[in-house]
């Protein structure tokens, strides 16, 4: 759910934004559609990566059930910027890139 961290999901639009700012005009809409979805994943596992190691530094051994909550509190930041959201802004854009990516 995108509400389980809002702060991950600003983080991830503006994330996507950039990306699809920086391809806009110069890629096909299928290789920013693939350049914002991979970039948004590395970002995404390295705030899980981030996040388990902060958690479990205080602890005397890793608990492998803190994984999948993480990633689930993570998940936002992916699921904000292509939920379709941000494409409400961008829907009279002429630009089929933008569409392409943020309406997915």
């Amino acid at each position: 759910m995108l509400v389980a961290s809002p702060r991950s999901a600003i983080y991830g639009t503006i994330l996507a934004t950039a990306v699809i700012a920086a391809t806009a005009g110069h890629e096909p809409p299928g290789f920013i559609l693939a350049a914002t979805a991979a970039t948004l994943a590395v970002f995404w596992l390295a705030h899980v990566y981030a996040d388990i190691l902060e958690h479990e530094l205080g602890r005397a051994g890793f608990d492998l059930k803190v994984v999948p909550a993480v990633m689930a509190r993570e998940l936002s930041m992916v699921a904000a910027p292509m939920s379709g959201g941000p494409s409400k802004q961008a829907a009279g854009t002429d630009d089929p890139g933008r569409r392409c990516c943020l309406a997915v």
